[in-house]
């Protein structure tokens, strides 16, 4: 079913035609729908930033966090699994929950099958502070992380070895990112920011948070990992996949150290064809305010791109490629989401089901009075059009 729904209903439209304003004003906006179907993964307090993977036994499992808002020290790392394609999710299992906030997973599976999830643990809260008084604060001003902390399981996540910590950093907030890959090879990259210049690169802007974006590799299934390769400089969250044709894409946000003529908070696209061992110029891609992102493959080769969408209407949106990922059509997204009551929301991640539909999953905290309780992850079954390109 492939059908055009041109909506009337007055809020919706004008916060449809806000974004396309922004955009372009001299536009014509054509709306399109069809059937997909929207299933809870976790309906109150946590779902945040979700992760997730196909497992070698063939479930899906992502790693959320949970416990707290989103700045807490509460704050925990989840796993929930599914073993009908994303239809139906357990309940979230507890993986790391010590005395001070565990969060930033990032989380793959390794080519012998282990699963490999890295965080951070962020410490420096004031105490008795609400999560309104903390970002009032702002939390390069207080908050800490020893460095990054990994973990391994080798029986699908039923249970897990104890964490070893990559001691690599000396700035005051490392972090992991998004999807692991597992490359052709067999080796692993993960993506993290940090303000440590290992390569010696000037910041086109300094400051307090400006982040480098490297990526690491592991050649023994998440045991151990180094070889750190600088991506782009100013730039923070970064999303990767590796393609059919072996390039690895990286797609990252940029933040307070990119040049002063670059926007902030949007995607900018850097390839590898060298299993990132080097990395071309990074492109932006998108406007601001759409980030961060998330990339699968289709099994015809499109490479579909989710990020967040926080322009009115908030939410995730969805772009595709049609080249590998060497460009992407601005010009025909799709709007997976658009239910946000504000900003803190989106952070997709997607897999490919076995049906060649895709699930993505996603955040949103209803309401800031009442977080966490009001924080849920959502996932979006659906199939991308065929004459979508």
């Amino acid at each position: 079913m492939n059908w055009r729904l041109l909506l009337i209903a007055a809020p919706v439209m004008m916060s449809l035609a806000q974004e396309v304003n922004q955009r372009e004003e001299n536009s014509v906006l054509r709306l399109r729908s069809f059937p997909a179907r929207r299933v809870t993964v976790v309906a109150e307090n946590g779902g945040y930033f979700p992760v997730a993977a196909r497992l070698k036994d063939g479930r899906i499992a992502a790693v959320l966090r949970g416990g707290g808002s989103h700045i807490d020290v509460r704050g925990r790392l989840d796993i929930v699994f599914s073993s009908d394609e994303g239809e139906t999710w357990t309940m979230p299992r507890i993986v790391v929950d010590g005395p001070n906030d565990d969060r930033n997973p990032a989380f793959g599976v390794a080519a012998d099958g282990t699963l490999v999830l890295a965080y951070i643990v962020a410490y420096g809260y004031p105490p008795d502070k609400t999560e309104a008084e903390l970002r009032r604060i702002g939390t390069v001003n207080f908050l800490r992380a020893s460095g990054i902390y990994v973990i391994r399981s080798r029986d699908h996540g039923a249970t897990w070895d104890p964490p070893t910590m990559i001691d690599l950093f000396k700035g005051p907030y490392p972090s992991p990112y998004g999807k692991i890959v597992t490359l052709d090879d067999g080796s692993m990259l993960m993506a993290l920011y940090t303000t440590d210049d290992f390569m010696k690169v000037p910041m086109p802007t300094p400051g307090p948070q400006a982040n480098y974006a490297y990526v690491i590799r592991s050649t023994d299934n998440g045991k151990t990992w180094g070889g750190v390769t600088l991506v782009g400089t100013g730039f923070d969250e970064t999303g990767m996949i590796q393609t059919k044709k072996g390039d690895v894409l990286a797609l990252m946000r940029s933040g307070p150290g990119v040049a002063p003529s670059m926007p902030k908070q949007a995607l900018f696209l850097a390839r590898s064809a060298d299993r990132g061992k080097t990395w071309s110029v990074p492109e932006r891609l998108t406007r601001e305010s759409e980030i961060p992102a998330d990339l699968v493959e289709l099994p015809d080769g499109r490479v579909i791109l989710c990020h967040g969408q926080r322009n009115y209407p908030m939410g995730v949106h969805a772009l595709v490629s049609s080249d590998g990922g060497r460009t992407f059509n601005l010009h025909d997204r799709l709007s997976l989401s658009w239910f946000a009551n504000n900003r803190d929301t989106g952070y997709p991640s997607s897999v490919v089901r076995k049906d060649g539909k895709v699930v993505t999953l996603y955040y949103q905290m209803d309401d800031p009075a009442t977080h966490p309780k009001s924080a849920r992850c959502k996932a979006l079954i659906w199939e991308p059009p065929a004459d979508w390109r």
